[in-house]
């Protein structure tokens, strides 16, 4: 079941499992993109991974608003995260230390059935057109995000986007009203 494999990322990424985000989660060409680009395949992903782990001492991952939409042996899922993160670099003040930071955005997926379940072929982290950061101070380690952040556009939309709709078409600094599928 595709919500299953979305939730069983955020345990993954909680628990810094390189090998079983790599391994049970994408699909050997699939893709991430946390705003620096997309990180494509097996290896550079297993690289991605343990680089962004590196400065991370622990997080709590919790995903809601998952819409799936499926069409044979592809589905798309667009589900809000809101991510709770510790780094090392904070690790001296103790253990009752609040979260350095509070991440609230979106995982906007492409995925694919295959012979060992579903997989991630494209993830994307998208906005919530106001701030990548809910609370907190996102570290420089994490310049991926900081490029997202740096792309944060503001934007009205007054319909839901469906779990169909894979991406809203935006421009940076670009205000969109989105009404019943129609930009203006």
């Amino acid at each position: 079941m595709v919500e299953d494999l979305l939730l069983r990322y955020c345990y993954l990424v909680d628990v810094q499992d390189v090998e079983g985000l790599v391994n049970e989660i994408f699909a050997p060409d699939g893709s991430d993109d946390h705003g620096g680009g997309p990180i494509s395949g097996t290896v550079a992903l297993r690289e991605w991974f343990t680089g962004t782990f590196a400065n991370v001492a622990g997080s709590v991952h919790t995903l809601s608003n998952i819409l799936v939409a499926l069409d044979g042996e592809t589905a798309t899922a667009r589900s809000t995260i809101t991510t709770y993160s510790w780094t090392r670099s904070s690790v001296n003040q103790g253990a009752l230390r609040p979260a350095d930071y509070v991440l609230s955005a979106y995982y906007v997926d492409r995925l694919v059935k295959t012979a060992e379940g579903w997989r991630i072929i494209e993830r994307r982290l998208e906005t919530n057109g106001v701030s990548v950061i809910a609370q907190g101070v996102l570290p420089p380690t994490q310049t991926g995000m900081h490029a997202l952040a740096e792309r944060v556009e503001t934007r009205s939309i007054l319909r839901a986007p469906g779990p169909t709709e894979f991406a809203i078409e935006t421009t940076p600094t670009t205000t969109v009203t989105e009404t019943d599928g129609v930009h203006s």
